[in-house]
């Protein structure tokens, strides 16, 4: 899946930001800037689709992204959080 915009909820937006303590511009940095994005298919419910982003923003920060299709290039941001070992691990060997 080709991504060009991220589509934000201001649900979301607290969400991460309270949760997660990522910053919605973090996530647009992992996505578009940087080292390139890995973009994996995910698991949703049912006939749901959902994407992994793993990324890494200009800071060094190594995030994972959970994202579902909006149609042509766009994608609802659902979570964001610091990648785990395992993912990054996954994400230097993609």
């Amino acid at each position: 899946m080709k991504i060009v915009e991220l589509v934000w909820e201001e649900w979301h937006l607290e969400h991460i930001a309270i949760k997660h303590k990522v910053r919605p511009r973090e996530v647009e940095e992992a996505c578009f800037e940087g080292e390139s994005a890995r973009v994996l298919r995910g698991r949703g419910r049912g006939e749901e689709k959902l994407y992994y982003i793993l990324g890494k923003t200009l800071g060094g920060r190594y995030l994972f992204i959970v994202v579902k299709p909006r149609g042509k290039g766009k994608a609802k941001v659902i979570t964001a959080r610091d990648m785990n070992d395992l993912e990054k691990r996954r994400y230097s060997i993609l």
